[in-house]
């Protein structure tokens, strides 16, 4: 075990949660979810900036965050995109230097198996079969 040399405290009012309820928010059909959490994010990295301990858990934050853009934007059973709509939409914001910098940076380990494999995908250029193993998982 590590000793602590210094303790962070981070005043944050929200929660995370990951729900069975197919009612639940977590599972509906939301196209404005990239906006909601983009200002999260944003107020966190305002209050972060200067600290690089925030770094990699700012870069694993953003890909969770991704995640549920996928879950509840993208690739939601309810858009009314096609498949490959949606994987073009998702590689085009893989390139945005926020998320091309999370991918790098965020420890992929430390994610929930089902993001594991999504992000490991993605990092080798594979965000087709990525989205398609999403679509299958969350069918």
């Amino acid at each position: 075990m590590v000793p602590l040399k210094k303790i962070v405290r981070y005043a944050y009012c929200g929660y995370f949660y990951d729900a069975n309820n197919e009612q639940s928010v977590c599972h509906k059909y939301n196209p404005k979810i990239k906006d909601i959490l983009e200002k999260t994010i944003d107020a966190f990295e305002v209050r972060t900036k200067e600290q690089k301990q925030f770094e990699e858990p700012k870069s694993r934050m953003r890909l969770m965050f991704f995640y549920e853009y996928m879950q509840l934007w993208w690739l939601h059973n309810d858009a009314e995109m096609s498949f490959f709509t949606c994987v073009k939409k998702v590689k085009e914001a893989l390139r945005e230097e926020q998320y091309s910098f999370a991918l790098k940076t965020a420890e992929i380990s430390k994610m929930r198996k089902r993001c594991q494999l999504v992000f490991k995908l993605c990092k080798m250029h594979m965000a087709t079969i990525a989205c398609l193993i999403f679509r299958i998982l969350h069918w």
